[in-house]
């Protein structure tokens, strides 16, 4: 069993394995949304939370804007438990066992992280740029889920949205303060920052078997999909990332 990806011109959409088709995941793809329609949908939420373009794609999804539960994101630590869908207040991952109610981050070069315990059931979801893989968001995220319910580190199946890869990830050397060397690297004379060798060690140190997680191989800043790069575009628009049990 593995973790597949099915692309469409909409979306990336995350399968898990056999025990899991009740699981959905995806990511939103860029597009220009029909804004006569995008905005005749009533958003529930602040448009800089949920754009007329998300919930365009929600319904295209075939998911109601009012199933949704989402953060005010603030590249931090905080992790919520929801069992209801609308505004979890600040963090930067939530989970949930509740069929119906949907997951939310938004990414443009940060990574969403889907968690998913298909024996539970239950789903998170986490956002993590570097601030937050230095927080160690992500593993906050595992942790209090595995401690809800009981469940051992071979029970998680995770999936890693499209980032910023090191081809891209330009920093100056006082992330050589916050990160090990290992994932720092050099590239004509300018350090670049390896997210994914983070996000990857840090899911291992939990015991979550590799053939377990799942990394998109996409640069948001250089591949060829349709994907917003605050780095690349300066652009204020993002990716719409969900999860969630279906009912």
């Amino acid at each position: 069993m593995r973790i597949e990806r099915r692309l469409n011109e909409r979306e990336i959409i995350y399968r898990f394995p056999a025990s899991s088709r009740a699981i959905l995941a995806a990511t939103h793809l860029a597009h220009s949304p029909d804004l006569g329609t995008a905005r005749a949908i009533r958003l529930p939420f602040p448009e800089d939370l949920l754009s007329a373009e998300h919930a365009q794609w929600l319904e295209q999804l075939g998911l109601p804007v009012d199933r949704i539960a989402l953060l005010k994101q603030v590249h931090g630590d905080r992790v919520a438990f929801v069992q209801t869908p609308g505004y979890a207040g600040e963090g930067d991952a939530l989970f949930t066992d509740q069929p119906g109610v949907y997951l939310a981050v938004r990414t443009a070069d940060c990574a969403a992280v889907f968690v998913t315990l298909p024996d539970v059931p239950a789903v998170g979801i986490a956002h993590a740029g570097w601030r937050g893989a230095f927080r160690n968001v992500v593993m906050h995220l595992v942790q209090q889920m595995q401690t809800r319910w009981s469940v051992t580190s071979d029970q998680f199946w995770v999936a890693v949205s499209p980032l910023l890869q090191p081809c891209c990830y330009r920093v100056g050397p006082e992330f050589l303060d916050f990160f090990p060397e290992s994932v720092l690297s050099r590239q004509n004379n300018h350090l670049m920052f390896h997210l994914p060798a983070v996000l990857r060690h840090q899911l291992l140190s939990l015991g979550i078997p590799e053939r377990q997680i799942y990394f998109s191989p996409e640069c948001t800043a250089c591949s060829r999909l349709p994907l917003y790069s605050y780095r690349a575009q300066r652009t204020r628009r993002r990716h719409l990332n969900v999860i969630g049990l279906r009912e």
